[in-house]
């Protein structure tokens, strides 16, 4: 009895050594796919076949974009690749065309109005953007943990009752790799009904400046200007309106020039081209405008605003240099035929507008925005344009389509610098940008060389390592 019963209890410990060796190997080897297998995406919107994956949501997990691949529950398949400029090594990843417009015009045929948007602003600037610019527009939004499905909800709302979001506006998702939300969760937005009669709640404020968080302004630039199918691209703030048929007469005025400068049809120049040709490099730009109270309805209107002190160019009493841009008197007092655009002027970004941010009509040639500058810390686009001085880039300003920023509460604002209380907590992040921004330039004139003095002035030394 003794031997069958020590044979019996050996036999019971093998089984249990073999159960838990088996149970290592089980846990073992997610780990090891986890941290070794990556498939890294390298063409920015090719989505590829992904399996149902349920991202992880704890902060400070080293994730790689690939890791993201999830199918939504009405089986449509989402593939996060890494952002534009940084790639694999920044903290960022795209999910483009997460929903796609109805309409796509021909590359030549038209402008997509490139923007971007937190998820609480997303909602509300869209359908305003959409109507005014009556062409296609690409919004990138940065959603966190926890705000992706309300963002869903109110996006299938817009689709299903906003005839013009439903044809032009496609979107795109910028998410942080340590906070990815759970995109395996989400229904499709396009998949969505929505009951018109009741629209859907305002949204949230986004959690982003309780984490401390910064938000990721460039990035969300690049993904937005990247995913764009047209040739020409305006890439803008979410808060600047467009004036009525800016699409309609720039394209116009590029068919009255097409013979002397080969814009468009068969004889269009490649981006490339435009890059590597002094005589091509020109960006078109539209000039700033914030009001007190209402949109201008058009350039007289606008001019009757200014007469009347109702508008002045963005930021005149805040950051004079940012939007003043040269001529700006002219542009009021210049004659112009309505709704025939032409150039006002056509400069270059020097000494004494080497600090002016303009906002243009370029294409994908351009370089990309810096993704280590965030919009807290200010000066987000300088660096931007700075190589674009550097490059001999040529800026014609146009005599009659422009934006405007939504009228704010209080009117024109007239306090530079934190007036807000709530704003002290960029402070750092100015700080970080500087640095960040200093470095930038360092290296474009290490880059470019020669005198460049004319695109910089007064930077400070960066400190070697």
């Amino acid at each position: 009895m003794l031997r069958v019963h020590g044979r019996r209890l050996c036999c019971i410990r093998l089984a249990a050594a073999f159960l838990l060796v088996s149970f290592v190997q089980v846990m073992w080897s997610p780990l090891q796919l986890g941290v070794t297998q990556h498939h890294v995406i390298r063409t920015p919107i090719t989505v590829r076949p992904a399996a149902l994956t349920e991202p992880s949501t704890k902060e400070g997990a080293e994730l790689h974009c690939s890791d993201l691949n999830a199918t939504s529950v009405d089986g449509v398949r989402w593939t996060p690749v890494p952002s534009p400029q940084l790639g694999e090594a920044g903290p960022y990843c795209v999910l483009y065309n997460w929903l796609l417009a109805a309409l796509q015009p021909a590359a030549n045929q038209s402008v997509t109005l490139c923007t971007h948007a937190t998820a609480d602003g997303a909602a509300q600037h869209a359908p305003l953007l959409a109507a005014a610019w009556s062409a296609p527009v690409s919004l990138a939004v940065f959603v966190l943990p926890g705000e992706a499905g309300a963002l869903a909800g109110r996006l299938a709302y817009l689709r299903r009752c906003d005839a013009s979001f439903r044809r032009h506006v496609s979107v795109h998702l910028v998410l942080e790799r340590r906070r990815p939300p759970a995109l395996a969760r989400l229904p499709a937005v396009a998949a969505q009904g929505a009951d018109c009669e009741r629209p859907p709640a305002p949204a949230e404020p986004s959690r982003r400046r309780q984490l401390g968080l910064p938000y990721p302004v460039n990035v969300a630039r690049n993904a937005a200007r990247r995913a764009a199918r047209t040739r020409f691209v305006l890439v803008s703030d979410a808060e600047l309106v467009p004036s009525p048929s800016a699409v309609t007469m720039f394209m116009d005025m590029l068919a009255r020039q097409s013979r002397d400068q080969a814009l468009l049809a068969g004889r269009v120049r490649s981006p490339l081209a435009n890059a590597t040709n002094k005589q091509y490099r020109r960006v078109y730009v539209l000039p700033v405008f914030e009001v007190q109270n209402r949109l201008p309805t058009s350039k007289a209107d606008l001019i009757r605003m200014a007469q009347a002190k109702e508008a002045v160019w963005f930021h005149r009493y805040v950051c004079p240099h940012c939007q003043k841009f040269p001529g700006v008197n002219q542009y009021f007092s210049r004659p112009f035929t309505p709704g025939r655009l032409q150039p006002l002027s056509i400069v270059k970004r020097e000494v004494p507008y080497h600090r002016w941010e303009p906002i243009y009509i370029g294409t994908q040639a351009e370089p990309l925005y810096d993704e280590r500058l965030s919009w807290e810390g200010k000066q987000d686009k300088m660096t931007q344009m700075t190589e674009l001085c550097l490059r001999g880039y040529r800026l014609v300003i146009l005599d009659q389509v422009f934006l405007t920023h939504v009228p704010q509460p209080g009117g024109i604002r007239r306090q530079p610098g934190f007036t807000d209380p709530s704003d002290v907590w960029r402070a750092r992040f100015v700080s970080q940008n500087q640095r960040v921004y200093d470095s930038i330039i360092h290296g474009l004139k290490l880059k470019y060389g020669g005198d460049t003095k004319r695109c910089v002035v007064n930077t400070r030394k960066v400190k070697k390592a």
